[in-house]
């Protein structure tokens, strides 16, 4: 196999000077930015978790905080979601279902991380107002969970346009050992049994 940080592609002979330069298009820069409002939602979690356990006022500003950055990386996925369609929608084996139900699926998930967002920065402006900065604090992590669960739903609907493994389809030769297939085939070898 050719080393690929060597200056080739793995599996190839062929040298990556001799190849055509890519540059990044639509579809690569929306795949670049749409994870990081899940796993910002994810991470925003985890810290006002250990906020409530800890009783951690700054732990709860960076909760918060991480929330409202993830609306705005919600923003960013959702800006570069149309052209990243435009720019796959006519390859082979895209399916306009898949790219559909992905998009309605995006535009909820990122209404809730928005409204998420700016309850987080509701709650960290008027945190001196405790009563109302706490009853922000909880609607923003109601908020945050309901968010990424339909964002972990969209990620899914989205994996699903360009890998059909996701979607459950297993191609008919498929022998790989995850396969359930896997052995059912006549041609696999004989295994000795211990019948004691």
């Amino acid at each position: 196999m050719a080393a690929f940080i060597g200056g080739s592609y793995p599996d190839a002979d062929i040298p990556a000077a001799s190849l055509p330069e890519r540059t990044m298009n639509a579809a690569h820069l929306h795949l670049l930015l749409n994870h990081a409002p899940i796993f910002g939602v994810f991470f925003a979690l985890v810290l006002l978790g250990l906020a409530r356990y800890r009783r951690s006022e700054e732990l709860t500003r960076l909760g918060l905080f991480t929330l409202v950055v993830s609306g705005l990386a919600a923003a960013a996925a959702i800006f570069t979601g149309e052209p990243a369609e435009h720019a796959v929608e006519r390859l082979a084996g895209i399916s306009e279902g898949a790219l559909e139900a992905h998009e309605e699926s995006a535009e909820v998930a990122a209404m809730v991380t928005y409204a998420g967002a700016a309850l987080a920065l509701g709650a960290l402006v008027l945190r001196r107002r405790v009563a109302v900065a706490k009853g922000l604090t909880l609607a923003a992590v109601v908020a945050a969970l309901v968010s990424f669960g339909l964002m972990a739903r969209t990620a899914n609907l989205g994996g699903q346009i360009r890998h059909p493994e996701i979607a459950g389809a297993v191609a008919a030769d498929d022998s790989s050992p995850l396969s359930s297939r896997s052995g059912a085939s006549g041609d696999a070898p004989d295994r000795e049994r211990d019948d004691d």
